[in-house]
């Protein structure tokens, strides 16, 4: 059952929830719309478990208490998008933006910039001290990077992602300091 509303998006009239594992029939609807980006980072389309298997999807070290997954609603309350996060992760005091995907119809109405704004105040009313918002955007995906570093963000260095077969790619770590102090 979707979550309590975490913030909104109110120039776009959409608003942002928490997510939870019995809402993986949605996100696996929001998956299957974004089948380009499965191919983009995989080179096939979605499994039938994508959903199920991003909320269990952890770094090694991390637990699932550290994982936020907040979907992104329209006015009608259908999901659009999501909004994947790791607090202190790869390392303390900072938090990593793991996925944001919006289903195609979404795109370019220009939600990146106030959804990544909203994320990172809402990450500060979490009171968890952080010094940086870090992620990463696939290499040829040059429009995306070009909105991250319009954002602020800097690439910090470039890593070859390899994964199952058959697509194996290179990624740009991105980072903004934002630093905030719970005092």
């Amino acid at each position: 059952m979707v979550g309590a509303t975490v913030f909104k998006l109110s120039d776009f009239n959409c608003s942002v929830k928490s997510l939870e594992i019995s809402d993986a029939d949605i996100l696996q609807q929001l998956y299957e719309k974004c089948a380009d980006y499965n191919y983009l980072m995989e080179g096939q389309p979605p499994s039938p478990t994508a959903a199920l298997d991003e909320f269990s999807a952890i770094p090694e070290g991390k637990s699932l208490q550290d994982k936020y997954m907040l979907g992104i609603f329209d006015s009608q309350d259908r999901l659009i998008g999501l909004i994947e996060g790791i607090q202190n992760y790869p390392e303390n005091r900072i938090w990593w933006v793991g996925l944001i995907m919006l289903a195609p119809a979404n795109r370019c109405r220009g939600l990146l910039r106030p959804l990544a704004k909203e994320f990172e105040q809402w990450i500060a009313m979490q009171k968890i001290d952080y010094d940086y918002v870090m992620g990463s955007v696939v290499e040829t995906n040059n429009k995306v990077l070009r909105l991250w570093q319009q954002m602020g963000f800097e690439v910090v260095r470039r890593t070859e992602r390899e994964h199952s077969e058959p697509k194996s790619h290179c990624l740009f770590v991105i980072r903004r300091k934002v630093c905030y102090r719970n005092n």
